[in-house]
């Protein structure tokens, strides 16, 4: 977490792996994913967007390739209210894209 210039930037990295035959695994082959994801807040503390990537592998005998692209939106009404909308851009053609509307409050 940072800024450029006076603008709020954040970058995550993650890598997750599992292996086969595991709870989070009951595949032929081991689960592996790396994600990058970036965050920009043009109106801090109230407008969010964020882009990422997921580089993955489901583990499946054949066509395991599980990469997926995120576009989101996050807009806090309150302090502890968010509207949050996402775009999920599946590129495994087996699967669909997602589009998630979430709205939380946090107590």
């Amino acid at each position: 977490m940072g800024s450029v210039d006076t603008l709020p930037v954040s970058v995550f990295l993650t890598y997750g792996e599992a292996k086969q035959g595991t709870i989070f695994a009951q595949t032929p082959n081991k689960v592996k994913a790396a994600t990058i994801m970036a965050e920009i807040a043009p109106i801090a503390r109230i407008l969010m967007f964020s882009a990422g990537y997921r580089a993955a592998d489901n583990g499946a005998a054949t066509n395991s390739t599980d990469n997926a692209q995120l576009l989101a939106v996050k807009y806090f009404y309150k302090e502890n209210v968010q509207c949050q909308f996402d775009y999920v851009f599946n590129q495994n053609s087996q699967k669909r894209n997602e589009i998630y509307f979430i709205l939380r409050a946090v107590f």
